[in-house]
């Protein structure tokens, strides 16, 4: 059995450092669970100033210039007029801290970003929780551990 939209935030909120290595596969799951729920939800890259890099390479993803897709300061989704992490909602102000908040991510895109391994931050155990997050996230999607 899935859990519900609320369900999930709420596992996700348990997982030590999801937000520190993570929070591309918190977007995933959040993402699957709003769909699941018949939401329209938007995948949402926010990047401050020390990602331009990674904005630059996303871009070049997006055009079809570069094969690997880059992680960013921080993934998460849209329902609405309100932004989702593992921690609930975020405020304007949080959203406003970014330099940088792109909504033109398309799942196809983030799940590309998270198989590139070498551009996250290694404080989350990704290995180590990678079995209860595929437990979140739409069956057959193609993750690596």
């Amino acid at each position: 059995m899935k859990l519900s939209f609320k369900q999930t935030v709420k596992a996700l909120d348990r997982i030590p450092n999801i937000n520190r290595g993570g929070c591309g596969l918190a977007a995933l799951a959040l993402f699957d669970a709003a769909k699941r729920e018949g939401k329209k939800a938007k995948i949402v890259y926010c990047y401050t100033g020390w990602d331009g890099s990674a904005l630059h390479k996303n871009n070049q993803f997006k055009e079809g210039k570069r094969k690997k897709a880059y992680s960013c300061h921080h993934i998460i989704i849209k329902l609405g007029k309100k932004y989702w992490d593992s921690t609930g909602t975020l405020g304007k102000k949080e959203i406003k801290n970014f330099d940088t908040v792109d909504e033109e991510i398309t799942r196809k895109h983030l799940i590309a970003s998270i198989n590139n391994k070498g551009a996250w931050n290694n404080c989350f155990d990704r290995r180590g929780w990678m079995p209860q997050l595929k437990k979140l996230i739409k069956k057959n999607t193609p993750i690596k551990a």
